[in-house]
């Protein structure tokens, strides 16, 4: 309950009067809560992209299966992505700089300067892990990433 006190305050009428404004309790409590909404929803985004990966992230994570065919599928999504590093990548593979690690599941690129990245993400890296080896092609592989790379 609010105990107006008109005596003791100067203007106190004027302040009485709002207090008394009838759903200012209301809208105080909605903009209250309202300032904390925009966080709420950082929040769950900041949460769900890890969970999120896209097309290219899961095709360039099919290098490290060691299978022809998920090399295969992965060259077909890279050539038709998009994405600035699938060159890269696609070349490396042509060359033998495309390194695959079967056990983070992590993929990379020696440039030919002899610095490496990190396939899905561009940074660079320190060193490739000593478990990753070169991504394997057969002819048949091969004519196909050569026919998508002239695309």
């Amino acid at each position: 309950m609010v105990r107006l006190n008109h005596e003791t305050e100067e203007g106190g009428d004027v302040a009485a009067f709002f207090l008394l404004l009838p759903g200012r309790p209301v809208l105080t409590r909605v903009f209250r809560n309202f300032r904390a909404l925009p966080l709420a929803i950082l929040l769950m985004i900041a949460t769900a992209l890890p969970l999120m990966a896209g097309p290219f992230e899961d095709a360039v994570g099919k290098f490290a299966n060691d299978e022809f065919s998920d090399t295969e599928e992965a060259v077909g999504v890279l050539a038709t992505g998009g994405n600035p590093l699938a060159y890269t990548i696609i070349s490396a593979l042509q060359d033998g700089r495309l390194m695959a690690d079967p056990d983070t599941k992590k993929v990379y690129v020696t440039q030919p300067d002899g610095k490496s990245i990190d396939a899905s993400t561009g940074a660079p890296v320190a060193s490739v892990p000593d478990s990753a080896a070169a991504v394997r092609l057969n002819n048949r592989l091969r004519r196909t990433v050569e026919a998508r790379s002239v695309v």
